[in-house]
Formats: structure tokens, sequence, C-alpha cells
């Protein structure tokens, strides 16, 4: 038997402006199941420390990507 999930967090790689989020959003809405979706406003801290670990992440991956991209290309 397989577990439930119920819910899962989506982080961008940069903030986006409210108004240019609403299509994401909105495709989000259209999945079969998701019962809600809210955002995190820039302003408000609750996220602040994942939100930044999120993008430590990613960061880090593109440079390390980039890294190993530019010893093969040489």
């Amino acid at each position: 038997m397989t577990d439930r999930i119920h819910g899962c967090v989506v982080y961008f790689d940069r903030d986006i402006r409210e108004d240019d989020v609403i299509p994401v959003l909105d495709a989000i809405r259209m999945i079969k199941g998701v019962a809600v979706v809210s955002t995190n406003d820039t302003r408000e801290r609750s996220y602040e420390i994942q939100t930044a670990k999120v993008r430590l992440r990613l960061d880090l991956y593109e440079k390390i990507r980039d890294l190993f991209l530019k010893e093969t290309e040489v």
C-alpha cells in the first residue's frame, strides 16, 4: 500500500509579480484533485527560510551544472 500525500509546495526561482503569476495559479487550479491554491507575499516571513534554502539549492545546482558543462566543452 502506498502513502497518501495531502499537498505540496511550489517555489519559484525568483519573485514573480502578482499579475504575472495569475496564469500559473490558474493552471495549477485546473489539475484534477487540487482543492486550494494560495500565494505567499514576499513580505510574509512564514516561509522565508525555506524559500531561501530552495533558492540557494537551485543556485548551487546551476553553478555546478555550468562548471561541468564548461569543462566538457574544452
